[in-house]
């Protein structure tokens, strides 16, 4: 049984946080007043103004600034007029947070100058905060929880019926049981999940995501769970790092349906113990009390698993997990129709529909080598590029040192839209008709502000249409492509009307850098 209870709700107010500052492990010095102008220590300034969604000063929202390298943090908080300033930074890139209680956090990456001011102004609307208390059945609390927060989203009607969500945040509860989700967007409904290794999942779902809303008091009981500890190894018996395990139910993923299929569709975090450290050990948890196979992947290793039968409230150690190193490896090239390299191409290698090896880019010369092949018998190789077919070639076999991969290079299409005024449409569809889908295909959008479109064409028979915004679509003309072919589409007028939606769901616009736009 998984319990949780609501016992009430409240609307946010922004209450300050408390800052300790600190520079290289030194504290800095607080906000002043009004926008500094220059760092007396010869490093540059980061100063900003916090507002409200009204446009009124935010006294007391705490900001912080993280660098990379060097690394380092810095703290201050806004005054009553909702300046702040923070210095000693060192020049160079870095992030600053600005948040306060019961707002959406706002983070600003800046470049900090040598001397001078760099500006990180933000306006902090209203969020949703979620808080609680979680224990076990025991009515013990229960620390290190983590608190993972998303929108759940079910439309349903028809004989339809779809549910999705999007992750929103998360938290950690604290050794006395607390916890705090703060500075949500708002939404319709929140579900919280609450996981930790030694107890079974419990999601809260139904939550309300109105701005400046949450609950303040979520109580939420944990059921025990049974977890398990152990090593990944090599078949040498030494320790093998970065190795995930996993068991029948992943906790951090979330499931949507749609008309009744069940599929994964986001990941709303993971946990770090159940991938193996330096000593090759992990922990695997939330665990029901029944035979349950456990499974580890290793990037160099192939696939293994182990049975296991775990018992509830309890850890079961000692489980090994043997890894076999993979040690193949296949030289090769990528060419031409004409037996020219195709440079910078990716090729990767399959067997039985699963990938076997990282994706490597090949040379300049189109030259390039797989290793550490997780397959023991030929695979696939196949490969992309940008202007040409995909290519491939099939039982290949593993050591082989001449591999030949053949790509042949797509059609070009320079075309040039107008509207019913002579003037050039700004945004245009394209829709590229193959044989044995006339249906429709290849649905993509172009910008023609800075010229006229320039896009790869799929080979062999093609019609190709256009169409625009208040404009009915129209055919530019019918196409037998050869690699390599450049077609001249001209000049294309569109008449007034209803655009033919087409029944694959478009692209998303390109960016309007006029580069060419692979049709397939």
């Amino acid at each position: 049984m998984q319990r949780a209870r609501i016992k009430g709700s409240f609307v946010i107010a922004a209450a300050a946080f408390i800052a300790v500052g600190w520079a290289g492990g030194i504290p800095v010095d607080r906000a002043e007043s009004g926008p500094p102008t220059a760092s007396p220590t010869g490093t540059g300034w980061i100063s900003g103004t916090v507002l409200d969604e009204d446009g009124k000063p935010f006294p007391n929202a705490e900001i912080q600034v993280f660098r990379e390298k060097p690394k380092g943090q810095w703290s201050a908080k806004s005054d009553a007029k909702g300046n702040f300033g923070v210095r000693g930074v060192p020049p160079g890139k870095a992030s600053v947070v600005i948040r306060a209680k019961g707002r959406i956090r706002v983070t600003k990456e800046v470049l900090v100058p040598a001397t001078g001011v760099v500006g990180a102004d933000a306006k902090l609307l209203p969020g949703v905060r979620f808080a609680g208390v979680i224990k076990d059945t025991r009515d013990a609390v229960i620390g290190g929880v983590k608190v993972l927060a998303f929108r759940q989203t079910e439309i349903s009607g028809g004989g339809f019926s779809f549910s999705s969500g999007s992750f929103g945040g998360s938290g950690d509860s604290k050794a006395d049981g607390t916890f705090e989700v703060d500075g949500l967007a708002p939404g319709e409904r929140f579900t919280l999940r609450l996981v930790h290794p030694h107890y079974l999942p419990v999601d809260l779902p139904g939550l309300s995501a109105e701005a400046g809303g949450g609950h303040d008091h979520l109580d939420a009981i944990l059921e025990d769970a049974a977890w398990v500890t152990g090593t990944v190894v090599d078949k040498a018996g030494k320790p093998v790092q970065g190795v995930k395990v996993s068991g029948p139910k992943d906790p951090y993923t979330m499931q949507s349906s749609f008309f009744g299929f069940i599929f994964v569709s986001m990941w709303l975090g993971s946990d770090e113990k159940n991938v193996s450290d330096a000593q090759g050990k992990f922990v695997i948890g939330c665990l029901d009390e029944v035979e349950t196979r456990l499974s580890a992947e290793g990037p160099n290793h192939f696939p293994n698993s182990v049975l296991v039968t775990p018992t509830t409230g309890k850890e079961t150690k000692g489980v090994s997990l043997v890894l076999e190193v993979a040690t193949a490896a296949i030289d090769g090239v990528v060419v031409d129709g004409d037996g020219k390299p195709v440079p910078k191409a990716s090729v990767s290698a399959s067997s039985d529909g699963d990938n076997v090896a990282d994706a490597v880019t090949a040379d300049d010369q189109g030259k390039f080598r797989l290793t550490r092949i997780k397959a023991k018998k030929p695979v696939w190789l196949t490969s992309t590029a940008d202007g040409y077919a995909n290519g491939g070639t099939k039982d290949v076999p593993l050591e082989s040192k001449t591999a030949r991969i053949e790509m042949k290079r797509l059609g070009k299409l320079t075309l040039e839209v107008l509207g019913p005024d002579g003037k050039r449409m700004p945004q245009v569809i394209v829709r590229i008709l193959t044989e044995g889908n006339q249906r429709g295909g290849g649905v993509s959008h172009h910008d023609q502000t800075k010229g006229p479109i320039e896009m790869w064409l799929p080979l062999g028979s093609i019609d190709v249409m256009v169409s625009a915004k208040g404009c009915a679509e129209k055919k530019v003309g019918a196409y037998d492509v050869e690699p390599g072919q450049k077609v001249e589409g001209g000049q294309v007028t569109l008449e007034k009307g209803e655009a033919k939606e087409a029944p694959d769901e478009p692209e998303e616009p390109e960016e309007p850098d006029n580069e060419p736009d692979d049709g397939n």
